[in-house]
């Protein structure tokens, strides 16, 4: 059984943001979708490092 998604608030400069919405947009996602993606490439990375 998955549990329900709990949001988490990240700040990002006006500058990110744009930058978040203009990638977004590209694939016709959210910007909350994008940034999940994002996240979770990140995360495979730093794993990856170690």
């Amino acid at each position: 059984m998955q549990s329900k998604p709990t949001r988490v608030p990240i700040p990002l400069s006006e500058k990110e943001r744009k930058q978040l919405k203009g990638m977004a947009a590209k694939e016709i996602r959210s910007e909350s979708a994008m940034a999940r993606i994002i996240y979770l490439a990140g995360l495979k990375q730093l794993s990856e490092k170690k």
